[in-house]
Formats: structure tokens, C-alpha cells, sequence
């Protein structure tokens, strides 16, 4: 790594394309004034003119490729060094049946859904027209939409529309426990608070009318907002200086995102970008995995499960996980599982294996002395 570090700060100092872009852009400073002589007919002789002019083009080039050739080593020898400590061969991490033919409609629906996700609306109509399918209907384009609309009024500091939206779902974000309806009229007090052509008045009137629903949950804070009004030529200096940037834009789009992706039924990121960054993360381990395999002449024989564990940050964790004791596997869908009557959890198939497929035939828990029946087993559901 330290080959690396030293590779890229001498990239850093070498490897500016600054003299060359003032290069450029003098060649064509030039040529667009020469052209402009031409053209008004200020030239007496053309040819010696051109003669001078290409002379010039000549220095100018020769110029740019020396810097471009002190661009070019730092950069050669930093993509070496990145080659000699990292691997770029994956094929190792991945199975190739995995992407059939068949996997196609599902993977074209992905990309589509990622761009309208992303508000890429032209672009996600291209993409299913010349792919040949409609992945995603338009009721969820047009919702998306509107939520476009919304962040982009937020992006523009109006709260209006996203103050609106929440107020006709307010019913909804109080069941979920969020504060977004609270943070964005605490985002519009401050605004009136800190705006000099506004009155006490106007800002007291608007708490009134808006922070009234919210006195059951948030009585703290409204306290805070209502006696930030003492400092508000000072606020900066006053001990209510926080709220200037509590919560933050950043956050109130997010938060924004989460609540109305959440009511539409999705999740607040795309399941493609989800997909790719997790894949990510566990790509070096998959890489080394499939290195270690490919020398035992093993191979890996599951494709709903990966062969080895892989930690992921809590952002990409959506549901429990639980792994059987008895056979150390992970449970599926098609190994869910099982509760036996003395309270011991185990998968389907060492449930099988123990009962020996009989289920009416009495079997000793492999954890306690207490004795059941398949049948007696219970399928568990974890929240």
C-alpha cells in the first residue's frame, strides 16, 4: 500500500493537465482569430499567412506532448502499481449459470427500475423500448415523478410541496414514527425566523398554526424554536445557534426520499445499486474464495447460498438471518426454519434427517432430553 501512496502523490504532482488544457486553449484562441482575419480579409498573403500559422500549430503540439509525456510516466507507473497489488481477474467470483439467458427479463428490469429510481425517466423509456419490455408500469413512473418534483422544489429552498405532501399523509408518518412533517416546519420557522423583512408576528403566527398537532411528541423542541425568537439578530451567538442547521438540507431529503419511497411500497435505494455495492464489498472475498477452490478442485455447488459468510454494514442488512445448530447451514425458503415443542430451532432438513423422513415417528431433540414429531414441528417467522 505504500508503493501506492507514493506512486499517487507523485501523480498528484507530476500528473496535471492544467499546461496542457492552457495549451489548447491558446491553439485555439489562435486559430479562431486567424480565422477571423481570413474571413475580413485582412490577410495581403494567404500563403506566407498559413505558412505562419501552421508553424505555430507545430510549437503548440510539441509543447502539449512533452506535458503530456510528463502525464504519462507518473500515471503508467501508478497503473502498475495497482496491477502488481490487486487483483482485476474476477471470473473466479462469480458462476457463470447464474446469468443465464433466461435471468435476462429480470436483469433488464433491474436497470430500468434503477433509472427511474435515479430520475432518469428519458433514459429508462430508451432502455425498455429497445430492450422490448415494459419493466415498470407507468402508475410507478408517474409516482416517481412527483417525487422528483417535490426534491427538486426542496433543492430550490421550497418547502411547500414536501410540507403539502406530508400534511396529506400525516397519518401515515405518525404510524411509522417519523419526524419528516415536524422537520420541515421547524426548517420553515427558522427560515421566517432569520428572514429580516419578517415580523415577530409572522413568525409567532406560524408556529401557532403549525406547531399545535406536534405539542404531544416534540413540546421540547417547540420550546426551543419559540424562545430562539429572543435572539433572533444574534442567533448565531445565542445558545439556539444549532438550529440554523438542524436538520441539515442533506438530511431532509433523505429523510424526504425514505418516507415517500416507503409509501409507494419501495425501498429508499435502487435494488440495483443495492446489488452492486454489496456485491462490491464482498467481491475480494469471493475472488480469494474462488482462487482457494479453483486450487482444492472444489467446487461450488449452491447457487441460492454463498459458500462462505460474508459481513455486510447494517445499510444492506433487511431481514434476520438465522443458522442452524445442527448443521451450521443458513436457512432458505426452501430450508426454513423449525420449531420443536421444547422451544429448539432447527432447519427442515436436519428435521428431516432426525426423523429420518417419518413424521409421525417420535425423536429426541439433539439439544434436550424432550421427545416430538415432525408434525409437532412449527414453521417460524422471523420479524
Amino acid at each position: 500500500m505504500e508503493t501506492i501512496l507514493k506512486e499517487f502523490e507523485k501523480l498528484q504532482e507530476n500528473g496535471q493537465l492544467s499546461k496542457c488544457q492552457g495549451l489548447v486553449d491558446d491553439l485555439l484562441d489562435t486559430l479562431m482569430k486567424s480565422r477571423t482575419q481570413i474571413e475580413q480579409g485582412d490577410v495581403n498573403n494567404i500563403d506566407a499567412y498559413l505558412k505562419l500559422l501552421k508553424s505555430k500549430v507545430d510549437t503548440y503540439t510539441k509543447r502539449a506532448k512533452l506535458h503530456q509525456k510528463e502525464i504519462h510516466g507518473p500515471l503508467s507507473r501508478f497503473g502498475k502499481s495497482l496491477d502488481k497489488s490487486f487483483k482485476t481477474n474476477f471470473s473466479s467470483a462469480y458462476q457463470a449459470p447464474t446469468f443465464l439467458k433466461s435471468n435476462e427479463e429480470a436483469l433488464n428490469k433491474a436497470i430500468s427500475m434503477h433509472f427511474v429510481r435515479n430520475g432518469n425517466f428519458e433514459v429508462a423509456q430508451v432502455f425498455m423500448n429497445e430492450s422490448g419490455g415494459s419493466y415498470v408500469s407507468d402508475t410507478t413512473i408517474a409516482q416517481f415523478e412527483a417525487m422528483f418534483v417535490i426534491l427538486h422544489s426542496l433543492k430550490n429552498n421550497n418547502l411547500g410541496p414536501a410540507i403539502a405532501w406530508a400534511s396529506d399523509n400525516r397519518d401515515y408518518l405518525k404510524h411509522r414514527g417519523s419526524d419528516l412533517e415536524f422537520n420541515l416546519h421547524k426548517c420553515q420557522f427558522v427560515r421566517l425566523l432569520l428572514d429580516p423583512e419578517n415580523s415577530p408576528s409572522v413568525v409567532l403566527n406560524y408556529a401557532r398554526t403549525k406547531f399545535g398537532v406536534f405539542s404531544d411528541i416534540y413540546l421540547s423542541e417547540i420550546s426551543r424554536l419559540m424562545t430562539s425568537l429572543l435572539y433572533r439578530h444574534e442567533l448565531d451567538l445565542s445558545p439556539y445557534a444549532n438550529l440554523r442547521y438542524s436538520p441539515s438540507f442533506e438530511e431532509i431529503c433523505q429523510s424526504f426520499t425514505n418516507e415517500y419511497c416507503a409509501s409507494i411500497g419501495f425501498s429508499s435505494d435502487s435494488p440495483l445499486y443495492l446489488a452492486v455495492t454489496a456485491g462490491s464489498a464482498a467481491l475480494p472475498i469471493l475472488a480469494k474464495m474462488g482462487s482457494i477452490m479453483k486450487l482444492k478442485r472444489a467446487e461450488w455447488s449452491s447457487l441460492n447460498e454463498l459458500p462462505v459468510e460474508i459481513e455486510l454494514p447494517k445499510k444492506f442488512q433487511f431481514h434476520p438471518i438465522f443458522v442452524c445448530p445442527v448443521s451450521k447451514e443458513q436457512t432458505t425458503d426452501l430450508n426454513p426454519p423449525r420449531m420443536l415443542v421444547c422451544g429448539h430451532i432447527i432447519s427442515q432438513e436436519s428435521l428431516n434427517a432426525i426423523s429420518r423422513n417419518r413424521s409421525n415417528s417420535k425423536f429426541k431433540c439433539p439439544y434436550c432430553p424432550s421427545e416430538c414429531t415432525a408434525l409437532e414441528a412449527k414453521r417460524v417467522y422471523f420479524e
